[in-house]
């Protein structure tokens, strides 16, 4: 979401890290998702994108946010519960993938 807004606005990346102060490399791990953002810089990326909070923290509407496992045993109620778990975890997966958690 980062560089899409970023591009829209005809910001480089370098632009974009001198723009609120942080190294060329911060920014381009921030962008890519291997890295979280600080307060300090969220803040930061939000002014020089201008953009809420609310907006930098929206859901994106990915592919992986809609996985579910299923089964057509609907029978065996062991199946359903470790199906259900598998959700439970993927679920988590995802949701500390979007925060960043390493």
């Amino acid at each position: 979401m980062l560089k899409k807004e970023r591009i829209s606005r005809g910001l480089t990346i370098p632009e974009a890290a001198t723009n609120i102060g942080i190294d060329l490399s911060l920014w381009e791990s921030i962008e890519n998702g291997s890295r979280a953002l600080n307060t300090k810089s969220f803040a930061l990326i939000g002014l020089v994108l201008n953009m809420t909070q609310e907006e930098l923290l929206a859901e994106e509407n990915d592919d992986l946010g809609m996985i579910a496992f299923r089964t057509t045993n609907k029978g065996n109620a062991e199946i359903i519960k470790t199906i259900e778990m598998a959700n439970l975890i993927f679920d988590e997966i995802i949701m500390q993938e979007k925060i960043g958690v390493r």
